[in-house]
């Protein structure tokens, strides 16, 4: 039976603690920085209109904590969004996410389908894609606080193998209907006002269905952000 390591807990708790150090120090830029403007908009937001592309990572947690066989609790994201600033305080795009997953549970022994030592590694991935929407509430100054609100579709494939002769390999996937992400995060802006970067929450409500269950679940992830602004006026 495969082991985790013992520095997952560390890992993940390194990981945790960079994001809220990352959102406290966004909040006290926030605090000194938000009546400071930018750039080329000083003055005249409603010039920031042009293309827009984001670049996200972090740590995504599964929810609820229910043991199940194929289900993964842990998924470490790659989350890129193509858009437009229709206007200044809106941003409107397309998303896609693929993302590494961490912590199965049949592979840490949270699922005793059969006992097994042959199992040798368990693999698997996530995938989300859809259309999302974000509102700036600041978008002239150093620190533009955000909100936003999308929703897609998600597939999560994943493969449990064995090393012992004569054991099958067991495959399958997760995938449904993703209702809706709301996320928040600011961006911060300094000399280069066609570059962002901040940390970011986001929460999503799915339904994933498979061969042995059909229920709710979401995903909380935390990380951190950049965006680039391909055309400002």
């Amino acid at each position: 039976m495969y082991h985790p390591p013992r520095f997952i807990g560390l890992r993940r708790a390194s990981f945790l603690l960079a994001g809220w150090i990352g959102l406290g120090a966004c909040g006290w830029g926030l605090a000194q920085e938000l009546e400071h403007e930018i750039g080329s908009t000083r003055g005249n937001p409603d010039t920031m209109r042009g293309l827009e592309f984001g670049i996200r990572s972090g740590f995504g947690f599964n929810r609820p904590n229910t043991p199940d066989f194929g289900r993964f609790g842990q998924v470490v994201p790659i989350w890129v969004d193509v858009g437009y600033r229709a206007h200044a305080n809106w941003y409107v795009s397309v998303y896609f996410e693929f993302g590494v997953a961490q912590a199965f549970d049949v592979c840490t022994g949270r699922v005793h389908t059969f006992a097994d030592p042959s199992i040798t590694l368990c693999s698997g991935s996530e995938l989300r894609y859809g259309a999302n929407v974000h509102y700036h509430f600041r978008p002239n100054r150093k620190v533009d606080p955000w909100v936003g609100l999308g929703m897609g579709y998600e597939v999560a494939p994943w493969q449990v193998t064995h090393s012992r002769a004569g054991y099958e390999d067991y495959s399958g996937d997760f995938s449904g209907f993703e209702f809706a992400n709301l996320q928040l995060g600011p961006d911060y802006r300094d000399e280069l006002p066609w570059l962002g970067i901040g940390p970011f929450v986001a929460i999503t409500l799915a339904q994933a269905s498979s061969d042995s269950s059909n229920r709710l679940h979401s995903w909380l992830i935390v990380g951190a952000r950049l965006v680039f602004d391909v055309r400002l006026h």
